[in-house]
Protein backbone atom coordinates (compact mmCIF):
# COMPACT_ATOMS: atom_id res chain seq x y z
CA UNK A 1 0.00 0.00 0.00
CA UNK A 2 1.42 3.69 -0.63
CA UNK A 3 1.34 6.18 1.85
CA UNK A 4 -0.40 9.21 1.48
CA UNK A 5 1.27 12.57 1.54
CA UNK A 6 0.06 15.99 2.28
CA UNK A 7 1.36 19.13 1.51
CA UNK A 8 0.83 22.57 3.34
CA UNK A 9 0.07 25.12 0.14
CA UNK A 10 1.64 28.64 0.20
CA UNK A 11 -0.88 31.47 -0.43
CA UNK A 12 1.86 32.67 -2.89
CA UNK A 13 2.23 36.48 -2.72
CA UNK A 14 -0.53 36.98 -1.38
CA UNK A 15 -3.48 37.16 0.89
CA UNK A 16 -3.90 36.76 4.64
CA UNK A 17 -7.46 36.09 6.04
CA UNK A 18 -7.70 39.18 8.97
CA UNK A 19 -9.55 37.85 12.19
CA UNK A 20 -12.81 39.77 13.45
CA UNK A 21 -13.41 43.41 13.05
CA UNK A 22 -11.38 44.35 9.64
CA UNK A 23 -12.87 45.25 6.33
CA UNK A 24 -11.33 44.47 3.12
CA UNK A 25 -8.48 46.87 2.72
CA UNK A 26 -7.64 45.77 -0.50
CA UNK A 27 -10.85 47.24 -2.21
CA UNK A 28 -11.05 50.23 0.16
CA UNK A 29 -6.96 50.72 -0.81
CA UNK A 30 -7.16 50.08 -4.03
CA UNK A 31 -9.57 52.86 -4.89
CA UNK A 32 -7.85 55.28 -2.53
CA UNK A 33 -10.05 56.15 0.19
CA UNK A 34 -8.91 57.03 2.95
CA UNK A 35 -9.02 54.83 5.77
CA UNK A 36 -7.87 55.37 8.97
CA UNK A 37 -9.56 51.87 10.99
CA UNK A 38 -11.88 49.26 10.03
CA UNK A 39 -14.57 47.20 11.33
CA UNK A 40 -16.37 44.53 10.04
CA UNK A 41 -16.15 40.97 9.66
CA UNK A 42 -13.25 39.76 7.67
CA UNK A 43 -11.27 40.66 4.88
CA UNK A 44 -8.13 39.38 2.53
CA UNK A 45 -5.82 41.54 2.25
CA UNK A 46 -2.27 41.84 0.29
CA UNK A 47 0.84 41.75 1.49
CA UNK A 48 1.63 45.96 2.41
CA UNK A 49 -1.34 47.11 2.63
CA UNK A 50 -1.64 47.98 6.15
CA UNK A 51 -4.96 48.78 8.38
CA UNK A 52 -5.81 49.39 11.76
CA UNK A 53 -8.23 47.17 13.84
CA UNK A 54 -11.18 48.69 15.76
CA UNK A 55 -14.53 48.20 17.41
CA UNK A 56 -17.42 48.78 15.92
CA UNK A 57 -18.34 52.24 16.79
CA UNK A 58 -14.50 53.84 15.85
CA UNK A 59 -14.65 52.53 13.13
CA UNK A 60 -14.61 54.29 9.50
CA UNK A 61 -17.73 52.25 8.78
CA UNK A 62 -18.94 53.16 12.30
CA UNK A 63 -21.68 51.23 14.00
CA UNK A 64 -23.23 52.15 17.47
CA UNK A 65 -25.02 49.03 18.18
CA UNK A 66 -27.59 49.52 21.13
CA UNK A 67 -27.47 47.62 24.09
CA UNK A 68 -31.10 45.94 23.92
CA UNK A 69 -34.43 46.25 22.29
CA UNK A 70 -37.90 46.11 24.15
CA UNK A 71 -41.42 44.68 23.49
CA UNK A 72 -43.91 46.80 22.82
CA UNK A 73 -41.26 49.59 21.83
CA UNK A 74 -38.99 51.23 18.61
CA UNK A 75 -35.96 51.16 20.29
CA UNK A 76 -32.55 52.20 18.71
CA UNK A 77 -30.99 49.07 17.24
CA UNK A 78 -28.11 50.38 15.39
CA UNK A 79 -26.65 54.45 14.69
CA UNK A 80 -24.02 53.98 11.43
CA UNK A 81 -21.65 56.78 10.94
CA UNK A 82 -20.00 56.81 7.48
CA UNK A 83 -16.65 57.93 7.67
CA UNK A 84 -15.34 56.14 5.02
CA UNK A 85 -14.76 59.18 2.75
CA UNK A 86 -17.72 59.20 0.30
CA UNK A 87 -21.10 59.11 0.03
CA UNK A 88 -22.65 55.75 0.51
CA UNK A 89 -25.08 53.53 0.25
CA UNK A 90 -26.02 52.01 3.31
CA UNK A 91 -28.40 48.73 3.61
CA UNK A 92 -29.47 47.04 6.97
CA UNK A 93 -30.96 43.74 7.34
CA UNK A 94 -32.49 40.98 9.31
CA UNK A 95 -31.04 37.85 9.78
CA UNK A 96 -33.54 35.50 8.17
CA UNK A 97 -33.79 33.83 11.80
CA UNK A 98 -34.95 37.28 13.06
CA UNK A 99 -37.47 38.89 10.76
CA UNK A 100 -40.21 37.76 13.39
CA UNK A 101 -38.72 39.74 15.64
CA UNK A 102 -39.72 43.13 14.76
CA UNK A 103 -39.33 45.94 11.74
CA UNK A 104 -36.77 48.31 11.18
CA UNK A 105 -37.61 51.90 11.17
CA UNK A 106 -36.14 55.02 9.82
CA UNK A 107 -37.19 58.35 9.98
CA UNK A 108 -40.64 57.03 11.21
CA UNK A 109 -41.07 55.09 8.33
CA UNK A 110 -41.60 51.01 8.82
CA UNK A 111 -39.50 49.29 6.33
CA UNK A 112 -39.76 45.90 7.48
CA UNK A 113 -36.75 43.48 7.21
CA UNK A 114 -34.30 45.70 5.15
CA UNK A 115 -33.68 49.27 4.75
CA UNK A 116 -31.23 50.61 2.41
CA UNK A 117 -30.70 55.02 2.67
CA UNK A 118 -27.73 56.84 1.42
CA UNK A 119 -25.51 58.27 4.02
CA UNK A 120 -23.24 61.37 2.81
CA UNK A 121 -19.65 61.86 4.13
CA UNK A 122 -19.85 62.10 7.99
CA UNK A 123 -23.10 61.40 8.44
CA UNK A 124 -25.46 59.18 11.09
CA UNK A 125 -28.51 57.73 10.10
CA UNK A 126 -30.23 55.86 13.12
CA UNK A 127 -32.09 52.58 12.72
CA UNK A 128 -34.76 51.76 15.12
CA UNK A 129 -36.61 48.13 15.58
CA UNK A 130 -39.90 48.07 16.15
CA UNK A 131 -40.61 45.11 18.29
CA UNK A 132 -43.93 43.90 19.01
CA UNK A 133 -46.12 43.53 22.62
CA UNK A 134 -45.48 39.75 23.02
CA UNK A 135 -43.72 38.38 25.88
CA UNK A 136 -42.51 35.55 23.94
CA UNK A 137 -39.55 37.35 22.24
CA UNK A 138 -38.04 38.01 25.66
CA UNK A 139 -34.64 36.37 25.73
CA UNK A 140 -34.61 36.48 21.71
CA UNK A 141 -32.10 37.72 20.20
CA UNK A 142 -31.72 39.83 16.97
CA UNK A 143 -29.35 39.31 14.55
CA UNK A 144 -28.78 41.91 11.63
CA UNK A 145 -26.27 43.14 8.71
CA UNK A 146 -24.49 46.92 7.85
CA UNK A 147 -23.54 46.91 4.47
CA UNK A 148 -22.15 50.24 2.64
CA UNK A 149 -20.71 50.35 -0.69
CA UNK A 150 -19.87 53.25 -3.23
CA UNK A 151 -17.90 52.81 -6.46
CA UNK A 152 -15.33 50.47 -5.71
CA UNK A 153 -16.25 50.30 -2.21
CA UNK A 154 -18.22 47.62 -0.05
CA UNK A 155 -17.80 47.32 3.86
CA UNK A 156 -20.37 44.60 5.67
CA UNK A 157 -20.49 43.92 9.05
CA UNK A 158 -22.05 40.99 9.57
CA UNK A 159 -24.01 39.07 12.37
CA UNK A 160 -24.31 41.79 14.96
CA UNK A 161 -26.52 41.16 17.71
CA UNK A 162 -29.31 42.73 20.45
CA UNK A 163 -30.97 40.95 23.07
CA UNK A 164 -34.73 41.34 23.29
CA UNK A 165 -35.94 42.92 27.05
CA UNK A 166 -38.93 43.35 28.14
Amino acid sequence: MGRRRSRRRSTGSGGRLLPALLVAALVVGAVGYPLASTAADAGEVPRGVETNVTDDASAAHGLDISGAVHTNATDPLVNVTNRLGTSVTVTVALRSNSTNLGDLVVDGTNHGNEVTFTLGESGTESVKLSVPDDDSLVGETVYFHVNASASGLDVSATDRSVPVEA
